[in-house]
């Protein structure tokens, strides 16, 4: 049995994104919302998507790292500990990987929207012909009926 993942999968690097930005957030004194519509925002995904993903398998793996934000925000640290300094450059590294992808089309989403702004591009050129085509047809009707 071939085991098929979903088009909107989350990827390691999703995750990673979804992780430093949380984390991020909880030391600068701002809400996991304001993370989760940033990611959002990133990935085109919905804040509640970036939330469900957190709560339910991102946070258990970053337990120690939200600690270590906690207490920084509450001692008023302003410099990121290396727990977040060694998040934050896999984060970049990943990032920087995925929008190579993104930029080259090797993301199936990204090429499914063109193929479908093509497809609705045609369509749209062909009802407008189909329009011109019903116009002169009623103004001949109409010529006709007039005369």
């Amino acid at each position: 049995m071939v085991k098929r993942s979903r088009k909107d999968a989350w990827t390691n690097e999703e995750d990673t994104l979804l992780a430093r930005e949380v984390l991020k957030q909880i030391q600068e004194g701002g809400t996991q919302l304001e993370a989760f519509q940033v990611v959002g925002n990133l990935l085109s995904r919905t804040a509640s998507a970036c939330g469900f993903r957190w709560n339910n398998t991102v946070r258990k793996t970053y337990k120690e790292a939200i600690a270590v934000a906690k207490q920084n925000k509450k001692d008023g640290k302003i410099h990121e500990s290396a727990a977040i300094n060694t998040i934050d450059i896999r984060v970049m590294i990943k990032s920087i990987k995925l929008l190579y992808t993104f930029a080259e089309g090797g993301d199936s989403r990204f090429t499914d929207l063109i193929e479908l702004k093509n497809k609705l591009e045609s369509e749209n050129k062909r009802l407008a012909s189909n329009l011109s085509t019903l116009k002169v047809k009623f103004e001949e009707i109409s010529a006709i009926l007039k005369s």
